[in-house]
């Protein structure tokens, strides 16, 4: 099913943000039945604040989404199952988690949402092939996310109305809902970039445009800058774009000449995250055999280790205020 004939299962009217709208079947039951870390976090008295990371972890062999205490260095895993679950996604007003889920082992996952209490989740897309990385729409009344290779989609939660809009990988939108950017390969040369839509004027900017392949973009609070991972200078590190470039007289080419390089590891780094004030990044860094979780300043001060734990830690995602 597409367009307008896509219906979520078993809902009822879904009023954005509010509780008790969609209830699933046997599978999601299933699924609920391990978010318990996030009662037992409300039960010591601990609070989901600005100062906290999602992430996305292998360390117990399947993939689940972890809490990390920003200021403590405390971790507790939010889901416990036998399935995966992966890239977890705030929305825009910090309450609500989206993230894909593997709940019938079938190598095809669902994208679903949770409150931040973790007792009401609910199915948003669950069939029509492997759906995964979830990104919120900043109104936060709709979901982007990726279906199968190459195939960017949104489906609003209201309606259930879904449609195809972009051809890419990981789908962000600006925080003022103006911009798109995800990476591509059109050309099938093996080296990415980073691709930009405006969708006030219905143009697609290719804004890196560089010989070594970029991925993974992420916008700054304030919409101002684009970090994004790239391999341009031998190793794979974290860069910043100037945004304003695309408001410019200037041209394109402005956006391209604003690139700085922001962190030198010899190892591979990627998957930045901005902090709720944009003063920050949380990023992915490969050292010594393990994948730590860091944090740097926007100005490329201040690199220091967040987590280092046993295996595959990724895809941090900072809580907005």
């Amino acid at each position: 099913m597409t367009g307008s004939d896509r219906r979520l299962p078993d809902r009822t009217t879904f009023t954005p943000m509010s509780v008790y709208v969609l209830r699933i079947t046997s599978g999601l039951a299933g699924l609920s039945a391990t978010l318990c870390a996030l009662a037992i976090i409300l039960a010591h008295g601990l609070k989901l604040g600005a100062g906290d990371l999602l992430f996305e972890t292998n360390r117990a062999g399947n993939w689940d989404i972890v809490w990390l205490d920003v200021a403590t260095g405390r971790t507790i895993a939010l889901m416990d199952g036998a399935h995966d679950e992966n890239g977890p996604s705030w929305s825009f007003d910090g309450q609500w988690i989206a993230f894909s889920a593997d709940v019938e082992r079938d190598l095809l996952p669902e994208i679903y949402v949770m409150d931040v209490s973790g007792r009401d989740v609910r199915l948003v897309v669950g069939d029509n092939g492997s759906n995964r990385r979830p990104a919120w729409t900043p109104d936060n009344r709709s979901i982007i996310f990726m279906r199968n290779y190459r195939r960017i989609r949104q489906i609003e939660l209201e309606t259930g109305f879904e449609e195809e809009i972009a051809s890419g990988f990981s789908p962000v939108w600006s925080p003022d809902g103006r911009y798109l950017a995800f990476y591509d390969d059109p050309d099938g040369r093996l080296n990415n970039d980073i691709f930009v839509f405006d969708r006030l004027t219905g143009r697609l900017y290719n804004v890196t445009a560089y010989p070594g392949s970029d991925w993974s973009p992420a916008w700054s609070p304030d919409g101002a800058w684009l970090a994004f991972a790239s391999r341009r200078d031998g190793s794979t590190d974290i860069y910043l774009l100037d945004a304003g470039c695309l408001a410019s007289d200037a041209g394109i080419a402005s956006c391209r000449s604003s690139v700085r390089r922001l962190t030198t590891h010899p190892g591979s780094d990627y998957d930045p995250a901005w902090s709720p004030d944009g003063a920050r990044l949380a990023y992915v860094s490969e050292q010594a055999g393990q994948f730590q979780l860091r944090v740097i300043d926007a100005d490329g001060s201040n690199d220091r280790l967040l987590f280092a734990g046993p295996g595959i830690n990724q895809y941090p995602r900072w809580r907005p205020r």
